[in-house]
């Protein structure tokens, strides 16, 4: 489970519904949030996995938009998938700009060496790179007829590992960081998004979706054929969105959040993770006023309340999760893509919202004594503050 399966129908969705008695009120503002907004609609017909995928491709172009850092669940889902040794991963994360500076111990396992801001949080603390083997990797080893060990390299990390590279400096070269490219420059990143989030895909649900057997069963692809994934719609799609985020100033607000930075400056940090494996977060943009956590969401409709509700929820228990406050999470936001409205809070106004003025302390301690029952439960654990590493 997660903390999404748990706001759901578990232990913690039962805590929300009976403590936080102002959500009504609080999700009655998102539809006002959106209202006479231009709406990035697909084109044509399409079906729920085109909706997920849309929104997880989009995901990591905002993310890369924020920081340089790695695909981390990409990686992640590559390994799941027998695609790839879970060194080779390690050793493709080591490369992006946000991990190039660490030491060898620390490459060495770099998908769970993740930035804060205050420091790096080792989501397996004193654990060595021959414990970081994931368990995600016997989920579907055999699906695509391929074999890993430690030594022996897999047929498709080279072009794997071409592809990650020229995605690296197309973005740089097109799209520096916290700026938007060209129409064509957001075009190219699209199709490079859509296959990072198939890849994903594998770690979030764990199995492999026939999309992707279509690019790799034949045998291993070139970059282009990979790249050909994304059909022209989606690729239409994804730059609409990108072009959104310019459109109502959503951009400018999130660049105004981080301080300003001088172009090609990171806005914040991409996927905080509250608890590994468990419960992260999309986006964190940090600045002076300190840091705001954002969800990013692509949906259409946000007059759902029974939907509504456990987004707020959900906010609200991911800055909650931040128990030693590595992340400084001040603020708290939606990011409606298709609309190109953010809607933001300060954590103090929307933890007194949704409380219906009841005493947050009082909730929080008991949100956290639920929650640590929940993650124990699931076999994940809070980070402690001996998981903090110092700044490089």
């Amino acid at each position: 489970m997660s903390l999404t399966s748990q706001l759901q129908d578990g232990e913690i969705g039962r805590w929300c519904t009976r403590r936080l008695t102002g959500t009504a009120e609080v999700a009655a503002l998102l539809p006002k949030a959106v209202r006479g907004r231009r709406t990035v609609f697909p084109r044509g017909q399409v079906d729920g996995r085109h909706w997920a995928a849309v929104g997880g491709a989009f995901g990591a172009r905002l993310a890369a938009l924020v920081q340089p850092a790695p695909p981390y669940y990409a990686l992640h889902g590559l390994v799941a998938a027998g695609l790839a040794r879970r060194e080779w991963a390690d050793e493709q994360a080591a490369q992006y700009p946000t991990h190039a500076g660490l030491g060898a111990a620390q490459r060495g396992k770099a998908l769970d060496v993740r930035p804060t801001v205050t420091g790096w949080l080792d989501l397996v603390p004193g654990a060595g790179p021959s414990a970081q083997r994931s368990e995600l990797q016997a989920i579907v080893s055999n699906t695509l007829g391929t074999r890993s060990g430690p030594n022996l390299a897999l047929p498709a990390e080279p072009v794997l590992a071409d592809f990650l590279e020229r995605t690296r400096t197309y973005a740089e070269r097109h799209a520096p960081l916290g700026q938007l490219g060209t129409p064509g420059a957001e075009a190219g990143l699209a199709r490079s998004y859509w296959l990072l989030e198939m890849f994903e895909s594998v770690y979030r649900s764990g199995a492999v979706d026939e999309s992707m057997h279509q690019v790799f069963r034949p045998g291993v692809p070139t970059v282009e054929v990979m790249r050909a994934a994304a059909s022209e719609p989606v690729v239409e799609e994804l730059a609409r969105l990108a072009e959104q985020t310019q459109s109502y100033g959503a951009l400018a607000e999130l660049r105004r959040l981080a301080g300003n930075p001088a172009p090609g400056q990171p806005l914040g940090i991409a996927g905080p993770v509250l608890v590994s494996h468990w419960a992260d977060g999309d986006l964190l943009i940090s600045g002076p006023e300190g840091a705001t956590l954002i969800d990013v969401k692509t949906v259409v409709k946000t007059d759902r309340p029974d939907r509504s509700s456990r987004w707020l929820w959900q906010l609200l228990c991911y800055a909650w999760l931040d128990t030693t406050d590595r992340y400084r999470i001040r603020n708290v936001a939606f990011y409606f893509a298709r609309h190109g409205a953010l809607v933001t809070w300060p954590l103090t106004e929307f933890t007194n919202l949704l409380l219906g003025g009841t005493d947050p302390h009082e909730a929080r301690t008991e949100f956290i004594t639920a929650a640590t029952r929940a993650i124990t439960s699931e076999g994940a654990r809070l980070p402690t503050p001996q998981a903090d590493l110092p700044p490089t």
